[in-house]
């Protein structure tokens, strides 16, 4: 991969395919400390949908010296605020439970149970 390529794709990432994801992964593993590379190679795996992303993302994060030109490069759809919601909703339920065990009250309802439940379910799912 030469400069001018990797300019063309800085200009235009939707081009990246499979093929040139697994070329600058290549380049990334030669040249770790390559921000742009890594920065291409994680928008190559989005492009692409790999399950490679949220690892290499996070990676790349990490290796970033600025995360808000990183990530408005790579655009990330906010799924942390649902899963938030619902582990403070699990949270809430798990005090509630402390406390009626505490006061000698029946622990749980049995639809409570079943909504613990679904919650975890659904945070395991994002």
């Amino acid at each position: 991969m030469n400069k001018k390529q990797l300019k063309q794709y800085l200009d235009n990432p939707e081009l990246l395919s499979a093929s040139d994801t697994k070329k600058l992964a290549d380049l990334v593993d030669d040249y770790p400390y390559f921000q742009t590379a890594r920065m291409l190679y994680a928008k190559g795996l989005q492009n692409t949908e790999s399950d490679k992303f949220d690892t290499v993302i996070e990676l790349t994060a990490t290796y970033a010296v600025d995360r808000k030109k990183l990530f408005a490069f790579i655009p990330i759809p906010d799924t942390t605020v649902t899963t938030t919601e619902q582990v403070e909703e699990v949270v809430e339920q798990t005090e509630q439970v402390v406390e009626e065990a505490q006061e000698g009250t029946p622990i749980i309802e049995e639809q409570t149970t079943e909504q613990v439940e679904e919650i975890v379910e659904e945070a395991e799912k994002v």
